[in-house]
């Protein structure tokens, strides 16, 4: 049985999901690519590059997390859970539609 945990907010049209750990790798910068052969300078381009460019939309992205585009760009999207016995997550969905 699925239960609706939260939200999560979105204002580029694209999420990160990554272990905390390894947000000391992130380098700010902007999305400046515009192809999926330019190099990226830094995180946010390389997330830029992994939903527009590759055809799927997702991808593994070199800090350690993955990157996905939503279905509808920006907004606030619900996150479900499959909780185990003891109400731990076994299984995450974020509805994007």
């Amino acid at each position: 049985m699925l239960k609706k945990i939260g939200y999560i907010g979105v204002d580029s049209g694209q999420i990160l999901i990554v272990d905390p750990c390894y947000l000391s790798k992130w380098k700010d910068g902007d999305f400046k690519a515009e192809s999926k052969d330019d190099k990226p300078d830094n995180s946010y381009d390389e997330s830029g590059i992994i939903t527009c460019f590759n055809g799927n939309s997702f991808g593994q992205h070199s800090i350690g997390g993955f990157v996905s585009s939503t279905l509808w760009g920006d907004g606030t999207y619900p996150i479900y859970a499959e909780l185990d016995d003891r109400g731990i997550p076994k299984r995450l969905i974020i509805d994007f539609e």
